[in-house]
């Protein structure tokens, strides 16, 4: 004899209380309302009732903490389904369930229950840590994604303190993030100094690219790479400070080969730059390169902000190298 339908045991059994103490305000909580082109639903309109005001009492809970204690009252229902009820309500994250709450309760502070309460504090401090982040990235709160937000975090204390004096669990701390929460995006913190190395290089590519878009001549498109190079180094990026360091991180052989691929693909640049360039005969272009790269790289560890700008520093580096201590012949 097959079991009883779950709609069947719904309709034949008392509802169990959702607390020891009733809330009148999750009772009388009006639901979002389902998308209506959405396909017939399928968990039961009980059950989804059942869900909706757990989610309202409890906001801060999980689907699967929310599908075990519905499961608990003996109504069956998995976690896949109580993400569908919240999807059809537009209430699948944590920060769109508070603000049904804030639309529901409004600002009546005695009306919140310490769950509530608990849950609008977290979207608050995410809000909060977000803007960390935005403001490094120089971007919109909105616009900054968990990941970008601890990216940014950590770019800005490894340059500070140095990947070595930096663990994953100060990572957490000074971006508002629970540790578990970094370890969902970044298992490792090796794994997130390739990921901050590799966005340093992006930015610092891209910079480069617009600042030659406009130039021809070979030495003036040398010195628009160098400045822009050291105005990324010295100029308070902090991707960039970390992805031209002059002294590496200790990495697996598959972390210092990763490192090593994006520096390649940067140095294409500088490579293609000193073979358009004029040059004697007897000068390496590889020597040069490597040279060039040296010197910019390490004018992070002396430069100063109250002195020469790193535009100045560039045109001097390149007219070094163009015509020596001498300067232009006549």
């Amino acid at each position: 004899m097959a079991p009883p339908s779950p709609n069947t045991k719904s309709r034949n059994r008392t509802p169990l209380p959702l607390s020891p103490s009733p809330d009148p305000v999750a009772a009388t909580a009006s639901p979002p309302p389902a998308d209506p082109h959405q396909r017939r639903p399928r968990v039961s309109p009980t059950i989804e009732q059942r869900i909706l005001a757990l989610s309202f009492r409890y906001p801060g809970h999980g689907q699967d903490r929310i599908a075990r204690e519905l499961q608990a009252q003996n109504i069956r229902v998995s976690a896949s389904g109580v993400r569908y009820v919240w999807q059809r309500h537009n209430l699948e994250t944590l920060e769109k369930r508070v603000a049904w709450l804030e639309q529901q309760l409004g600002e009546r502070e005695s009306q919140w229950s310490e769950d509530q309460r608990h849950a609008r504090h977290r979207v608050r401090n995410s809000k909060l840590s977000r803007s960390l982040g935005a403001g490094i990235l120089g971007a919109r709160a909105a616009d900054v994604s968990r990941r970008k937000h601890i990216l940014a975090i950590a770019a800005r204390l490894f340059r500070e303190q140095s990947v070595e004096a930096v663990s994953l669990r100060d990572l957490a701390l000074h971006s508002r993030i629970p540790l578990g929460s970094i370890y969902y995006h970044f298992q490792t913190k090796e794994e997130l100094f390739e990921a901050v190395y590799e966005e340093g290089i992006r930015r610092l590519t891209q910079s480069i690219q617009e600042a030659l878009h406009a130039v021809e001549d070979p030495w003036e498109r040398l010195e628009a790479a160098c400045a822009t190079h050291l105005v990324n180094l010295c100029g308070g990026d902090d991707f960039t400070a970390v992805s031209i360091p002059t002294k590496q991180p200790h990495l697996s052989v598959a972390g210092a080969e990763r490192i090593r691929q994006l520096n390649r693909g940067y140095e294409q640049f500088f490579i293609q730059l000193i073979t358009d360039l004029p040059l004697a005969d007897d000068i390496s272009p590889t020597l040069l390169r490597l040279e060039l790269l040296g010197a910019m790289n390490w004018t992070s560890v002396w430069y100063r902000p109250d002195k020469q700008p790193p535009a100045t520093i560039a045109r001097h580096l390149v007219r070094m190298l163009r015509y020596g201590t001498a300067g232009p012949s006549r």
